[in-house]
């Protein structure tokens, strides 16, 4: 893998990894678990005999390997961090801050941390419960909530509390958008939100007024973690009532004007005496038991 300097590749040999120039030497012998570079730094995160530290581009510890784990540059996991001078760091499968020195700027004691875009603020779960801490592990946001997830480019946040219910607050803890909803998404490059309520989707504004009243099943192509939408244009969304009673994939492709062979169907096939087979095939196929 190339890093940063373009003159350098991440390689491996027998299962360990280390650093060689344009050349094939090594710079740094391939001596470590694992390996990463540290954006936009010129130090790599090493894994040692099932610790992590960092070492500097002579293969020496800057940081000793002495940490359970680091979390970085994984946005799904445990945790992300933008800002390259602190690395989310794991202790006792607690999660907290530590500095480029290995200090800690926030004493391990997370479930889970998310560095907010742009801002040394994380978002952080303990005992269940997430809030927003600064980086000295004080709470802006007290951890009242379900979940939170990060509104990018907005100084708000999607809160969900008890009973899974969704709404928007802003970065003091005030409610934007009453927690009443059933589902709560961002559509990207757009300031509006997909909500449920009641079993149907609608489209509203940040004000919590509908634009598009709440008469769908699904609106929208959803990414995986229904976090956001992706759609091109503002005119191209998708609005689709579907019928329980006619669930056949042939159905499905017409009402989503999708080829067939985008529209995936599982089948759960069970045996004469016990166990069960689970299958996901493409629309237009069918399972040969033979």
């Amino acid at each position: 893998r190339e890093v940063e300097r373009k003159d350098i590749y991440i390689a491996s040999e027998s299962g360990k990894h280390g650093v060689i120039d344009a050349n094939g030497n090594w710079i740094i012998q391939p001596k470590f678990d694992s390996f990463v570079q540290v954006k936009e730094k010129d130090v790599y995160i090493a894994e040692e005999n099932s610790k992590y530290g960092v070492i500097d581009p002579n293969g020496k510890w800057i940081i000793q390997p002495k940490f359970d784990g680091f979390d970085f540059d994984f946005r799904l996991g445990k945790g992300h961090v933008y800002n390259t001078d602190f690395i989310i760091a794991v202790e006792n499968e607690k999660l907290g801050i530590i500095d480029l020195k290995g200090n800690w700027t926030i004493p391990p004691r997370f479930d889970r941390l998310f560095q907010v875009k742009g801002k040394d603020i994380y978002l952080a779960e303990e005992n269940c419960s997430y809030g927003v801490v600064d980086l000295n592990g004080n709470w802006i946001i007290q951890p009242t909530f379900e979940e939170l997830i990060e509104v990018e480019g907005k100084d708000i946040y999607i809160a969900i509390i008890e009973n899974r219910k969704y709404g928007v607050i802003d970065t003091n803890g005030n409610w934007i958008i009453q927690p009443k909803f059933d589902f709560i998404a961002k559509v990207k490059e757009k300031d509006v939100y997909i909500a449920r309520e009641n079993g149907k989707e609608g489209v509203m504004a940040l004000n919590g007024n509908w634009l598009i009243q709440p008469e769908y099943d699904i609106i929208g192509s959803f990414d995986r973690e229904r976090e956001s939408l992706s759609m091109e244009d503002y005119n191209e969304w998708m609005l689709c009532d579907f019928d329980e009673n006619n669930l056949a994939a042939l159905h499905i492709a017409e009402q989503l004007g999708e080829n067939i062979k985008q529209v995936f169907k599982t089948l759960v096939l069970k045996g004469d005496k016990n166990g069960y087979f689970l299958c996901v095939i493409p629309g237009d196929a069918e399972v040969d038991l033979k």
